[in-house]
């Protein structure tokens, strides 16, 4: 099967061909090899969809941490913490309607406890 022409397996493959010496750190490799399991997961426009990207980082995490992958384990977590992030933003966006701005808030204490306790059951 052909490389993806925007993979980092690719664009470092040109790279060494033109004579550089390329070397992926454990992080964009590990980017590389769980791409799918990361790509469209992680959306909460409400408090239902925040559970079901909270579960899947959970268990993400712990298959991770199982098979010792840790840059893995802290994309998961760079995950969480973007995720948290996004939440309190829009929890202190006084455009946003008081009951949205709420339940952002909750959500974001959601993400704030996975990436601050990563071994917590969800």
């Amino acid at each position: 099967m052909a490389k993806p022409k925007n993979g980092n397996d690719y664009i470092a493959d040109v790279l060494k061909t033109m004579g550089w010496k390329v070397q992926l750190t454990e992080r964009e490799e590990a980017e590389e090899r769980f791409e799918n399991e990361f790509a469209g997961h992680f959306a909460f426009q409400d408090a239902a969809d925040a559970e079901v990207s909270l579960t899947r980082l959970d268990e993400l995490m712990r298959r991770f941490r199982a098979h010792g992958e840790k840059a893995a384990v802290e994309r998961v977590l760079e995950i969480a913490r973007l995720g948290k992030r996004r939440a309190e933003m829009i929890s202190h966006n006084r455009k946003v309607e008081p009951r949205k701005r709420e339940e952002k808030k909750e959500i974001a204490e959601w993400f704030r406890i996975l990436a601050g306790n990563p071994g917590c059951l969800l």
